[in-house]
Order: C-alpha cells, then structure tokens, then sequence
C-alpha cells in the first residue's frame, strides 16, 4: 500500500475556486498601469524631444567647431529620430569660413535617456565623405609660426580635449588634398576608427587610407592617454602595413618638451626605392638595389633620432651597428658604423651605374640626384666583401652622399694578399655627371 506523506496533501490540495484568474487579472491590470505610465511619459517629453532635435543640432554644431576652432554651417537637409537609434544626421555640412573642410553627411548618436529629458549628449560621431583642403603657408609666415607653435603636449592636450566624452569617432571615404594640388599629395579613402571606451581607457586608432597609388592599414594604440596628457608616458604601439613598406614599434612615449619615443622598431621593404618613394616622395629617383629591413631600439627625441642594437639587411648583405639621424635641417642627415661579416659591393655600383646594354650604351647619363635629397655619412667595416668578381677581406669603407655627389671610400681591404684603396666619386653637379 502506497502511504501518501502530508507535504503530498497539502501540494496535490486544490486550490481555492477563482484564486488563480484573480492573480492573473491583477497581472494584467499592472502591466497595463505601467504601459500607461510609459506613455504618459512619453507625451509629457515629446515636446522636450521636439524641441531637443534642435538641442541635438546645436549640440553637434558646437561639438564641431570645438574640435575644430572654426565656424560651423549645415547647407543641407537635418534629420532628428529616436528609434532605433536616436542620432541626428547633417548634410552637407562645411566647417570654416574658406571650406577647407567640407563633409557629406554628419550622424551623430546621442544618448536615449538624456535625449528624453530635452539634453544631448553625444556618444559616436561618424564623418562621411569628409575632404580637408591643405593650403600652402605663405613663407614669410614661418619665421612667426614657429614662435607661436605649440608645445608637443599642449598641442595633445588641445586634440584630445576636443574630442573628450566621445566614445567613438569614425571617418569613411574621406580625402585629404593638398592646394595647390600637387602629384602624389592626396590621401584618399580614408576609412578610420577613433575609439575609447571610457574616460581612463585606452586610445586606438584604426582603419585604412590610399597613399601614392597604395593601400595602408594602420593601427595605433596608446595605453594610458591620460597619464600622457599629464606629464607622464604611456605605452604606446604602432603598425602600419602597405605593399611597398610595413613599419612596427613597440614601446613608450612621453610628451616632454621633444616628443621622446623610445623602443623597438622594425621596418620592411621589398625594395628600398618603392618603399622611400611611397612613404616619402614618388619623384625621388633612388637606385634600385632590392629588398630592406631594418630594426632595432630607437629613441626619438624632437627631430633628432637615435638607433641602437640596429639590424640591416640591405641587397642581401646584413650589418650590425648604429645610426642617427637629424630632420631638423631641409635636408635630413644620416650618419652611423655598421658591421658586416659579408657585404657585396655589386649591386650598389650595378643600382648607379648600370652595364652597358651594347657599345653605344656606353655614354649614357648617371642619374644620382638622390644624393641632393639626404645627407648620409656611414663608416662600413667587413671581414669579407667583393666588388664584382674582385674579393675582399678586412674592409674599412666609408659611403658619403650630399649635395649632389655620392662617394664610395674604401679607406683599406686586403686583397690578392696585398692591402689596397679605392675611391669611387659620383658627381652630379659639373655640366655632365660624371664617375671616377
């Protein structure tokens, strides 16, 4: 026999006529209640959201030209909605009083919640189509500009400033373009993402940009933006990947009087020429002498730049040393030891002078203006080398370039088990350039 316990009863007991409906009724007539609370909250800020598609135009308006310090005029269409999303759209929005930047549609999302009681704050802002018109400083500007530029971390402060309680900035399809235009001089499909997740957060900078005919995607993190602003550093990490040239650093940064990196930095490419003339300038004739790499501990303080523990590989050859460098002047300088246990001299000499294709080839011009665009002065040193067929061992060379000319000193190397010198000058300032 199956004895039923008391819980038993007291659960399978039924329950009293009409309780269930009765709970359900006043379900209903709660949920109904708060409908109609919702509603009539609704209806008591519809006209605070009415009146705040205009608090959200003038809140992007002078959110603009905060981050701008210039005037602010929409010539197009305003669209104000609450859902999905509640955001106001611009058209045709230009900022300035000359137009140097013009954007072709504005969306800015707002926060819900303040946008029902009349406010807006913005959250994300996306900029679409935007086009910036860099015009040329006059020269007798640059004398009085450069004592008024700002300091590296007050101009960080003034920059982030204007971007403060943005969480996310994004740029698509925007130009930059340079007047008077000049060949190679715009960056175009610009596609970028400014984001921080709160107020003590990270900064990363994202997206991708068209640069001299090639594709670059970039990607930079700063970790402590803050910290940066008030006088401290921050680690900060770089990447940036096109086909001509990839360049990485890894390492710290403070906003001192010099802007001072430090860390370690790395840069390909698969051939010095395509690689300088992307990143710099695409009418720079350099010789062609294949693939670069290069990393090593660089500190970057001001315009001046030092790398330690350096790594080359240059036109097969790998060296060991030092570098530094000065951009301060019109021209940059370059100076520097670097070691090699074996370096081949050939494709240097076949990049500037070429072989003759057939005997009348053999009056053909030189072509070294490259030595006008950088000033480089490198002691070499190899335990093994050749120039041609000719080997070498114990090489101490220097590799001059500037003002034209470009000179190859092989102060001492033992060959043919005899010791000897060479000097090759690459001159391109008489009336005919010339080598000797």
């Amino acid at each position: 026999m199956t004895r039923i316990s008391p819980r038993d009863r007291l659960e399978s007991r039924p329950e009293p006529s009409g309780e269930r409906p009765r709970f359900k009724r006043l379900s209903r007539i709660a949920a109904a209640i708060a409908v109609l609370l919702v509603l009539i909250a609704l209806a008591t800020t519809l006209p605070g959201l009415a009146l705040g598609s205009d608090v959200a135009r003038q809140a992007v308006v002078d959110r603009l030209e905060r981050m701008t310090g210039e005037p602010v005029t929409i010539e197009g269409d305003i669209a104000f909605s609450l859902l999905p999303r509640t955001r106001v759209v611009l058209d045709r929005v230009r900022i300035g009083s000359a137009g140097s930047l013009t954007i072709g549609q504005i969306v800015a999302e707002l926060d819900p919640m303040s946008a029902l009681t009349g406010t807006a704050n913005i959250s994300r802002l996306v900029l679409i189509r935007p086009g910036i018109k860099l015009v040329a400083d006059r020269p007798n500007a640059d004398a009085a500009r450069s004592q008024s530029d700002p300091k590296p971390r007050q101009l960080a402060k003034m920059l982030l400033g204007r971007i403060e309680g943005l969480r996310r900035i994004e740029i698509r399809d925007g130009i930059v373009r340079p007047h008077p235009r000049m060949p190679g001089g715009d960056v175009s499909d610009i596609d970028l993402i400014v984001a921080r997740a709160s107020a003590g957060a990270a900064l990363r900078l994202s997206g991708s940009f068209l640069w001299n005919g090639q594709t670059a995607d970039v990607d930079i993190d700063i970790g402590a933006p803050d910290a940066l602003m008030a006088g401290g550093s921050s680690n900060v990490d770089i990447n940036l990947s096109s086909p001509p040239l990839t360049a990485n650093f890894d390492g710290t940064a403070s906003l001192d009087s010099n802007a001072t990196i430090n860390g370690r930095i790395k840069l390909t490419a698969a051939s010095l020429r395509s690689g300088i003339g992307w990143f710099a300038d695409p009418d720079l004739r350099i010789p062609d002498i294949g693939p670069f790499s290069l990393n090593g501990e660089l500190l970057l303080a001001g315009l001046q730049a030092n790398l330690q523990q350096a790594d080359i590989s240059i036109a097969g050859s790998q060296g060991h040393g030092a570098l530094e460098a000065s951009f301060a002047p019109a021209t940059p300088v370059v100076g520097g030891t670097l070691a090699f246990a074996s370096l081949d001299f050939s494709p240097f000499a076949r990049a500037v002078l070429p072989l003759p294709n057939d005997p009348f080839d053999l009056k053909r011009p030189i072509d070294i203006e490259f030595a006008r665009a950088v000033k480089l002065d490198i002691r070499l040193s190899a335990a093994q080398a050749k120039v041609g067929p000719v080997p070498l061992t114990d090489v101490a060379a220097i590799v001059r370039l500037g003002e034209g000319r470009a000179e190859l000193d092989i102060g001492d190397a033992a060959v043919f088990g005899g010791r000897s010198q060479a000097n090759l000058v690459f001159d391109a300032n008489p009336a005919t350039p010339s080598a000797t």
